[in-house]
């Protein structure tokens, strides 16, 4: 008996893993098949190096995932194709060529561009106008995975090929015009044992491009950066900032705003406004950041969260105040919102909500419930919920739930508590209103 019942769980077993897909496990580990222009493009590249043997390199992030990335370099219409890899010899060294296209479909060698030194990575492949507008700049971010370290290259293309215009450290990175016709890059540079800086690059007097300006940031490890849409009264950089700061164990961020202006910098919270920086200060919640906000408003160009003091008590969530910097340089309060990072939305409560309302969290559902406070001790009237599924999982509540958002294979549905009109609770919003409280991280 004992041996039948082993046979049956083994067949249980084998039959469970029907679901791999047939084939060697070795074919599933290989790079893409290349389409018919890259076979043609392998095939002259080979032919021009002379070599059977090639690596390819692939962009680890940005909008060009390809060796093979193919842009107009010339304005004429027609796309060229820089192709990036390595010699077998020499796998450590990433290099790139441009190839053009003959009208038959074949292709040929322009320029074997140099060796990007110790790097054997590229971060990504980015083109933008920095020097003229009527003709992009490539930006490459190299990787060196021995070393540790990566520079940002500027590149311009020319009659006799690419010529780098600038190299430059880097930790992150962010493309903007900042209000202006020609787009900049702010980049931070982190060195170990060295203060960290935020440097501008762009096209200098001169007419190539350069550093523009560099500013210290405060003392801390930058976690991300963001930049404001380009106003002309007001274009900045936001830096999110692990600071040195703890209490009990607890880390701590705070948030550096760095203006933008006529290709200078200028620190206005940190180093000498570390009042203001302080202000922006708050725990760093399960080694995810309260990410500064964007939002939508003709006067606020970025809003930053603060937690408020009051922590969860059971299943309460605690909220969090939402403040921006005014004209006068100074914070105020914009409102206040719930945060779900596990599922990745905020709802920015109306002002009739602030200090009005709590959250609970349903774990059973995947759902908060937004309660009016009740202040005679008694549970509050429920004014909403918000649940996110999975898509294509269905529940019989959802003929009273409606869809207020979808994103990859999640979905999020609302439900607002409906009451005759003399028994309405005033804090009750209607489903228009909850279109302007709802936004997704």
């Amino acid at each position: 008996m004992r041996r039948i019942l082993i046979v049956l769980f083994s067949m249980i077993i084998l039959s469970s893993c029907a679901y791999f897909p047939s084939g060697n496990m070795a074919d599933l580990l290989l790079a893409p098949r290349l389409n018919s222009r890259q076979v043609a493009l392998d095939a002259a590249l080979r032919e021009t190096l002379n070599l059977r043997e090639i690596i390819y390199k692939y962009p680890l992030s940005g909008d060009f995932r390809s060796p093979f990335v193919f842009h107009d370099l010339t304005g004429n219409g027609v796309e060229d194709a820089i192709v990036f890899y390595a010699h077998a010899e020499t796998p450590d060294s990433v290099r790139f060529k441009v190839m053009s296209e003959r009208e038959d479909g074949s292709w040929y060698a322009v320029q074997d561009s140099p060796s990007s030194g110790e790097a054997d990575q590229i971060d990504f492949v980015r083109f933008t106008n920095i020097l003229d507008t009527q003709s992009s700049n490539m930006v490459i971010g190299w990787r060196s995975s021995a070393r540790g370290e990566a520079h940002l290259g500027v590149y311009t293309y020319t009659e006799s090929g690419f010529r780098r215009e600038i190299s430059h450290p880097y930790s992150l990175w962010n493309i903007h015009g900042y209000g202006e016709e020609l787009d900049k890059i702010t980049v931070v540079s982190e060195h170990v044992g060295e203060a960290r800086q935020l440097s501008l690059i762009g096209r200098g007097l001169g007419g190539g491009v350069t550093v523009l300006d560099s500013v210290q940031l405060p003392r801390g490890r930058v976690l991300q950066m963001l930049s404001t849409n380009p106003e002309e009264s007001f274009s900045a950089v936001f830096l999110d900032l692990l600071s040195d700061v703890s209490d009990g164990g607890a880390q701590y961020i705070a948030t550096s705003i760095v203006r933008v202006n006529d290709g200078n910098l200028e620190v206005i919270t940190g180093n000498d406004s570390l009042d203001l920086f302080s202000e922006t200060m708050r725990e760093y919640h399960h080694a995810t950041p309260f990410y500064s906000i964007r939002f939508g408003h003709p006067s606020i160009h970025a809003l930053i969260p603060i937690p408020q003091d009051n922590r969860a008590v059971g299943e309460e969530i605690p909220l969090t105040d939402l403040i921006y910097l005014d004209s006068e340089e100074s914070f105020s309060l914009f409102s206040t919102a719930a945060i779900n990072h596990d599922d990745g939305y905020i709802l920015i409560f109306p002002e009739k909500w602030i200090d009005n309302v709590t959250v609970l969290v349903m774990p059973e559902y995947r759902e908060w419930r937004f309660f009016a406070i009740s202040y005679d001790g008694g549970q509050g009237d429920e004014l909403l919920r918000i649940q996110t599924l999975p898509a294509g999982d269905f529940r019989d509540i959802f003929a009273q739930y409606t869809l207020i958002g979808q994103r990859g294979h999640l979905n999020y549905y609302a439900y607002i508590s409906t009451r005759e009109e003399g028994d309405r609770n005033p804090l009750a919003i209607e489903f228009q209103e909850l279109g302007t409280m709802f936004r997704l991280l």
